[in-house]
């Protein structure tokens, strides 16, 4: 658990939590793992994924959601970019709908006063999507303007020679 109480797991494994994840084989043994959701005080509601023969002398194969997005994206298990475009969209429709909370759970919500926002003001879902878009602005000027560096190194002295 980090410092904000979140569970374990990369930063982009926390913004693909609650996506649908497909199940894998225990490393330990044949059984398919089991997604389960935790009760204990300690983590309420936290999605953790097992093999159904853990214990002691059992299977070790056990994550929390996070960590196990992780796994799944280190064996290429998963299409990261489809996910991430699917979250996007579901942002994208969220930033645009006034009054709706932007949460990307697959899950429906329970009632219409959970999507209501309490402040309008501030949105900080909206605001990673404009600064994720702002970042990739930025990343594309920076090449731009080294494929214009590239061609004045190679062929700026060529024009210099040809006007003297």
């Amino acid at each position: 658990m980090d410092s904000a109480g979140r569970p374990p797991g990369s930063v982009l494994a926390q913004r693909l939590c609650g996506s649908p994840m497909p199940l894998v084989q225990c490393d330990d043994c044949p059984r398919t793992v089991l997604r389960l959701t935790s009760g204990t005080p300690k983590h309420p509601g936290w999605v953790f994924f097992k093999c159904e023969n853990d214990g002691e002398d059992g299977c070790s194969f056990w994550f929390w959601e996070g960590e196990y997005i992780d796994l799944l994206i280190e064996r290429k298990l998963i299409d990261v970019r489809a996910l991430l475009s699917t979250i996007g969209g579901n942002e994208a429709h969220a930033c645009a709908t006034k009054g709706e909370a932007t949460s990307t759970s697959l899950e429906p919500k329970k009632n219409n006063e959970e999507c209501m926002i309490k402040n309008p003001q501030i949105n900080n879902e909206c605001m990673e999507k404009i600064l994720l878009q702002l970042v990739g602005a930025v990343m594309e000027v920076r090449n731009l303007l080294k494929c214009i560096l590239v061609v004045l190194v190679f062929f700026g002295p060529t024009f210099l020679a040809k006007i003297w």
